[in-house]
């Protein structure tokens, strides 16, 4: 659990619970009780140590330190002028209300035995054998499995992995159950959850509720307190070596002990403890597993490697760990509203020597995070049973997402499946990446499922996570975007939607008259087509390219002029709906008291309607501007459709240079029958 490092000038704890026998009746803790202990110097630290042998907090140079006492050790300390707090009354009480009945409830409303737990995970094999498979990791001292079960869908190639497990620590038994809601939850929503179904689909996962089988039964059979694995030394006649002290990064240094009798004895050389040698071979033997997470209790924490020494994972681990532990304690936060502390080991718990998370992340080269669980000192190591569910309700989430993350260098997160987006409007890609420095980023569109992926979205671009599209006019119900990342290192990687999404039909151009040749649209009196000449106001080239549709390309509108129009040729607006008509305008016209223009549609060329028409103050445009104007009361499901820009009538006084305009546009949502 958290705490900063206990130091005796040693460097030695010493736990009388190391020298307690194989086997026997359980130990009872009546009138024992869990005290929070203010230290404030040497003096003190030694003070206390001299009167207790079970230290809750991994230790502290200073600070409170949580340990157990006896009523005799009580007295001692009442006398010692310490100031302290009393957490637990009394710990065979704790240890009596932490369990409930077994017939009450259902299995994540108990903790409950080795066998039990092998045997729920064995059946949740029987419930999906497609997905589940049990496995053994090794064999301990006293002749258990290690057991675990694989959870994967069949599928082409080798998935990114996750290990997971509890209990390496014996005590701490609310490891155990969120390791097996873990499980349950991939097994049995694995049809009902699309989630949960892409982890299952795309990682493998290996789940070792227990990982120290023997100090687990003993601590369930004999000795609730038990910390340690089951080995024994016959020369201090002292059982079990601490088995997160135990593996070969930094072992034997700061935070561990070198006396059989301590709680956290680091063993006579690295990796000498069957558990920790079977854990580490099962990595070395599966390099596909990416993302590990070692699960203890208490103290509510979130942390990354290193805690052997004041060493930081080069970036851009840092940030990626730093950013991973931070999102998991928020989202652990949004689900009941509890606090979880996260950072580097060293810095948010506390010094560890030969932890198993140095060792995964600093010599097998995988992602590793450590998490201390419920709660903050209140129950301590003998957390009641009511708050199991609540305890995997939060958690859970939050280690499925760490494995996601972690165990994929890259992942496109949107969209991912189920979504509906329109032709022709924005859309925002999302993605994100981690693990070696990536440069840029290919975006591809697939219309049959992910199968081929044919359209270009983007290529090239920076890989800062997102990217706005403009959804293509490509219409299908089997929609998938393909991410391909490209690393400094000359390597790419790739993410696709997890499942189909849909491009329904929106805004998108049915129409396109850039003017750059002449459409043949009619014309009366000096509307024509050609390259404006930039006398008397008119522009002097078109929006894009040279040529343009405008009244008197060489000048001013007359005096005393009737309307005269341009009309377009027929349009088919049949198939569509919401339709639109763009373009761009540069118009001059004097006050609409006096001089007019207009536009107007047609489905007939007889009888006309108003679009636009120009009232007010005096319009004498200097630039090209966009105009757009909703025509769907008139276009649209129309077979045939004129529209006309009128000018005139004017006045006997004052001209402008008229109308021009260029790159006509008719939009709208083209209703077509979908790819297949």
């Amino acid at each position: 659990m958290r705490a900063l490092t206990l130091w005796l000038a040693a460097g030695v704890i010493l736990c009388a619970a190391g020298v307690r026998p194989a086997a026997g009746e359980p130990v009872r803790f009546d009138g024992e009780r869990v005290v929070r202990v203010m230290v404030h110097s040497p003096q003190q630290l030694a003070q206390l140590l001299s009167m207790t042998d079970d230290v809750w907090s991994e230790g502290a140079t200073s600070g409170p330190i949580d340990v157990r006492m006896t009523p005799e050790q009580f007295a001692q300390l009442q006398a010692s002028g310490l100031k302290f707090v009393v957490l637990i009354e009394d710990v065979q009480a704790a240890i009596e209300a932490e369990r409930t009945p077994p017939e009450r409830g259902g299995f994540f409303d108990h903790y409950w035995s080795l066998a039990d737990n092998i045997a729920y995970l064995e059946s949740l094999v029987a419930l999906r054998p497609d997905l589940a498979q049990m496995f053994t990791a090794g064999t301990t001292l006293e002749g258990r499995d290690i057991r675990g079960i694989r959870i994967t869908a069949a599928g082409p190639g080798t998935k990114p992995g996750v290990l997971v497990h509890g209990a390496q620590h014996a005590r701490e038994w609310i490891s155990v159950p969120v390791v097996m809601w873990t499980a349950d939850k991939l097994i049995r929503e694995y049809d009902t959850d699309a989630y949960i179904r892409s982890l299952v689909d795309n990682l493998e996962w290996h789940l070792v509720p227990i990982m120290n089988p023997d100090g687990y039964v003993y601590c369930w059979t004999t000795y609730r307190m038990w910390r340690k694995n089951r080995s024994y030394d016959a020369a201090t006649g002292c059982y079990g070596v601490d088995c997160n002290r135990n593996w070969g990064f930094g072992w034997g240094g700061p935070g561990a002990s070198s006396s059989p009798c301590s709680a956290e004895y680091c063993g006579p050389e690295p990796f000498s403890e069957l558990e920790t040698q079977a854990m580490r071979d099962w990595i070395l033997t599966h390099p596909n597993i990416r993302a590990y997470v070692d699960l203890h209790s208490f103290s509510q924490v979130i942390f990354y490697p290193y805690s052997f020494g004041d060493v930081w994972p080069p970036e851009p681990d840092r940030s990626d760990y730093q950013y991973v532990v931070g999102h998991m304690a928020e989202m652990v936060h949004d689900v009941h509203g509890l606090s979880y502390d996260y950072g580097r080991g060293l810095d948010v718990v506390y010094q560890v020597s030969g932890a198993s998370r140095d060792w995964v992340y600093g010599s097998a080269g995988r992602y590793a995070i450590g998490t201390e669980l419920r709660d903050t000192g209140a129950y301590g190591f003998l957390l009641p049973e009511n708050q199991i569910i609540p305890q995997c309700e939060e958690y859970v989430p939050a280690l499925m997402w760490y494995a996601d993350y972690m165990a994929t260098p890259q992942r496109l997160t949107s969209p991912n499946g189920g979504e509906t987006l329109t032709s022709g409007t924005p859309t925002t890609i999302t993605w994100y990446t981690h693990g070696g420095t990536p440069t840029s980023v290919d975006l591809y569109l697939s219309i049959d499922g992910g199968v081929t992926f044919p359209y270009t979205i983007a290529t090239g671009e920076a890989p800062h996570g997102s990217y706005s599209w403009f959804v293509t006019e490509t219409l299908s119900t089997r929609c998938r975007v393909k991410l391909v990342v490209h690393r400094a290192d000359l390597t790419s990687g790739e993410d696709v939607s997890d499942a189909d999404f849909t491009i329904v039909g929106g805004p998108q151009r049915v129409y396109n008259f850039p003017l750059d040749t002449d459409p043949g649209w009619t014309t009366e009196g000096q509307w024509a087509w050609g390259d404006p000449t930039g006398s008397g106001g008119d522009p002097q080239v078109g929006y894009t390219g040279n040529n343009v549709y405008g009244y008197n390309l060489a000048g001013h509108y007359t005096n005393n002029m009737p309307r005269y129009n341009l009309t377009t040729t027929a349009l088919n607006l049949s198939n569509v709906t919401g339709s639109q008509l763009r373009f761009r305008r540069w118009l001059g016209v004097q006050n609409a008291n006096y001089d007019h223009a207009g536009i107007e549609i047609s489905t007939d060329g007889v009888t006309w309607n108003s679009v636009w028409e120009h009232t007010g103050a005096s319009i004498n445009d200097a630039g090209w501007t966009l105009q757009a104007y909703d025509i769907s009361a008139f276009a649209d499901g129309q077979s045939t459709v004129y529209i006309r820009w009128a000018m005139g009538t004017t006045n006997a006084s004052v001209t402008y240079c008229g109308w021009n305009i260029d790159d006509v546009e008719i939009w709208g949502v083209v209703t077509q029958p979908q790819w297949a």
